[in-house]
């Protein structure tokens, strides 16, 4: 490959973004009782609240999604995606 020119691969720009999304929930977790970084915790919970049944008779299918997304969240997405930029 010529000088400057980067490979771009999405599944590897997808697993970077699901592991700043992992770091930012263990940063919430940790930081959850510390009153000093409870502006970590802030954000908003969005999705089904009940999970969705259809009953078939001879099949049962729930779906459920619930996203929640905060500060720490957000942070480690943008601190991965740095990563990514710079490293590949």
């Amino acid at each position: 490959m010529s000088k400057g020119i980067k490979k771009f691969s999405l599944l590897s720009l997808f697993i970077i973004l699901v592991v700043g999304v992992v770091f930012g929930g263990i940063i919430t977790f940790l930081t959850r009782d510390i009153s000093a970084l409870n502006w970590l915790n802030i954000g908003y919970e969005f999705g089904l609240k009940a999970p969705l049944v259809l009953d078939l008779s001879i099949l049962k299918l729930t779906f459920g999604l619930t996203l929640n997304i905060n500060v720490a969240v957000i942070l480690g997405i943008l601190l991965s995606a740095l990563f990514y930029r710079f490293v590949f």
